[in-house]
Order: structure tokens, then sequence, then C-alpha cells
């Protein structure tokens, strides 16, 4: 079950302009507690809203043919082809919300980016 704020007025808006649909994680990056997960058909947008206050980072697992049966690491559903694990990986790259912010992250790889990701292993995502 995902974390909400209403009150806060916090919004993350991911866009996955990948070939690829997407799990997206919002993880505390102090607690390490996920907040929320959000499953993103490749080419759109979807808006997080009632983020609690704090400070986060993602992480997200992409591919394509999605299955509820399949276990990945410790979770249930993952991709069938072409999948591969990220996260965000330098401080700097954290997101902090405080009430009545949004960020927009946008999700495609590109070569020079300004954000640092690494990849992970299935074992890896989630936990």
């Amino acid at each position: 079950k995902g974390i909400y704020d209403n009150s806060t007025g916090n919004v993350f808006k991911i866009k996955n302009s990948n070939s690829t649909d997407a799990v997206v994680l919002l993880v505390n990056a102090y607690s390490g507690r996920k907040t929320r997960n959000e499953y993103i058909r490749k080419g759109a947008t979807f808006s997080m809203t009632g983020v609690p206050n704090g400070t986060y980072y993602l992480e997200w697992a992409s591919g394509n043919n999605w299955s509820p049966d399949i276990k990945v690491g410790n979770l249930t559903g993952g991709f069938q082809t072409d999948e591969s694990f990220t996260k965000t990986s330098d401080r700097n790259d954290w997101m902090k919300v405080n009430g009545y912010q949004e960020w927009t992250v946008t999700l495609y790889s590109v070569s020079g980016g300004d954000v640092e990701s690494e990849s992970l292993t299935a074992n890896q995502f989630g936990n």
C-alpha cells in the first residue's frame, strides 16, 4: 500500500519516455521505506499526488510483456523480456519536498545526462 498525505500538495510527475514499460518505486532516502509504486506504460505520464514531506530517490524496473506471476527477487510480478533495474545513485539527485512542491522526472537514458544512475539486480530491486 502506498503512503499518502493529501494535505502536503506534493506531486511527483513521472514521464516514461523509454521504449519499455516501467514500474517506479518512490523511496524515502533516509529510512529506505517504499512510499509508492506505480506501473507506467511507455510514452505515458503519471502524477503521484499526496506525497508526504520528505527526501526521496527513485528505483525502477523496465521491460516488456508484464506478468503478474513472475517472481522478481522477493517481489511477485515482473517483465518477461527486456528487463532492467535502475536507481538514482547520487545524493545530489535526491528530491526533497516540503509542502506544495512538484518534481518532474523523465525516464530515459541519455549519455552524459545530469542524473547519475546505477544498475540493480532483480534481488536488489525493491529491497
